[in-house]
């Protein structure tokens, strides 16, 4: 693999988001902590009637996205996003999410429920959201190149996942900081499990304890940059949940920009 080039990422936003600015923060995780309400206000609830299956990230007012794995064609029915999600089991102050319906749902011609490989989709919103002077809701930022690896960076993964291996989910949004380790690392240690390619971004300690887990899947892995978050990783994989030596892996965004853009525009 040819050595990439560190690049400060420009953010996307005028592409695909109008009316607000992107990677604005307001005031599956184990071994983290709770997060605010609007600390991430990106970030949604995927959810079959009242209950939460998966996370997405806002990436303008009327698209989402989430993990292939997530979802499919059938799905555009029954799902539903709650955007402002902060406790996904009961009501918020001083007023509730907003539930969304979806118009359509694109996954990644190429994913493999097998191998994981370009698990990635979009979900487009039935009406545009209106997000100015909305303080819990808002769109990320996507970086526009895939010349930084990030390794070495510190992310933070978001969302409503399992707080244990085979143990049970929050109601409160969660969050935890992960550093990102390199591609070549991360397939030298999942070697006997996936492989790991450039659509592909690994975060975790050696040590474990802190991961992504069930439920946490098609959320959000952010990296600050010039104090707003953007959005580097989707939540797809790993074995278990925090365990040493076996680091996550989320679906790096840069690798998919193009596509994000085919998809958006043709939609």
């Amino acid at each position: 693999m040819r050595p990439l080039t560190a690049k400060t990422p420009v953010s996307l936003y005028p592409i695909v988001a109008k009316s607000v600015q992107c990677g604005i923060r307001g005031t599956r995780i184990v071994g983290g902590s709770p997060a605010e309400r609007g600390e991430f206000p990106s970030i949604v609830s995927l959810k079959v009637g009242r209950n939460h299956f998966c996370g997405g990230t806002l990436i303008s007012e009327q698209w989402v996205l989430t993990a292939a794995h997530c979802v499919d064609d059938n799905m555009v029915r029954i799902i539903s996003v709650a955007v402002g999600e902060h406790n996904v089991s009961g009501p918020e102050f001083p007023s509730d999410a907003l539930i969304v319906k979806p118009s359509k749902i694109i996954r990644h011609i190429r994913y493999s429920s097998a191998t994981f490989e370009n698990d990635i989709a979009l979900i487009k919103l039935r009406n545009q959201i209106r997000l100015e002077n909305n303080k819990f809701a808002g769109v990320a930022c996507l970086p526009d190149n895939n010349f930084d690896t990030y390794t070495g960076k510190n992310a933070i993964a978001a969302g409503w996942g399992l707080l244990q291996e085979n143990g049970v989910s929050p109601s409160i949004l969660q969050k935890v900081t992960l550093p990102v380790i390199s591609n070549q690392k991360c397939s030298w240690l999942l070697r006997r499990h996936f492989d790991i390619n450039s659509g592909h971004i690994c975060a975790g300690l050696g040590e474990g304890g802190r991961d992504a887990c069930r439920g946490d899947s098609g959320g959000p892995l952010y990296i600050g940059e010039d104090d707003k978050d953007y959005l580097v990783g989707i939540t797809s994989f790993g074995v278990g949940c925090a365990r040493p030596r076996l680091p996550g892996v989320w679906t790096r965004t840069s690798h998919y920009l193009n596509w994000i853009i085919q998809v958006i525009n043709t939609n």
